[in-house]
């Protein structure tokens, strides 16, 4: 899924580096013992990993007060984690 600026925004902000476009990303990972408890299998403890992020934003303005040093980095807006306790 891709979220854009609004046109006013774009005109506004045309010279500079600031991304138009961001890219909103879903991330599911899960290991095999959880594809055996879908199937009702006991394969161990199973663990999913799920999360919704913004993708490739400009880290050095973005983070510089935090003394980052990355071209690109990642938002995490949810993040979790389901596993047996």
């Amino acid at each position: 899924m891709r979220i854009g600026t609004p046109r006013m925004l774009s005109v506004l902000f045309a010279g500079s580096s600031v991304p138009r476009e961001v890219r909103l990303a879903l991330t599911i990972s899960m290991n095999l013992a959880t594809l055996g408890a879908l199937f009702g299998k006991d394969w161990g403890k199973y663990k999913v990993i799920f999360g919704v992020h913004l993708d490739d934003l400009p880290g050095m303005k973005l983070v510089r007060p935090l003394t980052v040093r990355r071209d690109k980095v990642d938002i995490w807006l949810l993040r979790g984690t389901l596993s047996p306790a």
